[in-house]
């Protein structure tokens, strides 16, 4: 994972699958593979459940992608342990909370006709 600062809303950590290589000349390089996700470092010191579930359910759904493009499950299986070790999966308990503090919008009387 990379940290970056983003002006006026903190520090993010973000998530990339990367593959290390050597170019023609035996230089090391990266190179990008995927997009992961991304959470703001308040949010994960704070375990901000709504943070990690929106995390962790880009992360997942990025390395399903990955799966269907012919990545084998045990590599998938050791990314989301590495993963882990930075950007801890949100506890059931913090996944309770999401769906108990999330509120329905309104729906007006005139949509409800229609």
């Amino acid at each position: 994972m990379r940290q970056e600062t983003i002006r006026h809303k903190g520090p993010l950590l973000y998530a990339y699958l990367i593959q290390s290589y050597r170019n023609s000349d035996g230089k090391p390089r990266h190179r990008t593979i995927k997009y992961l996700g991304r959470i703001g470092e308040t949010h994960l010191a704070n375990r901000a459940p709504g943070a990690l579930v929106d995390f962790w359910d880009k992360a997942n759904k990025a390395l399903s992608e990955l799966k269907e493009q012919g990545l084998r499950t045990r590599d998938i299986d050791q990314i989301r342990r590495s993963l882990s070790t930075k950007v801890k999966p949100p506890t059931l308990k913090e996944k309770r909370r999401i769906v108990w503090t999330h509120k329905r919008p309104e729906i007006s009387k005139s949509a409800k006709t229609s």
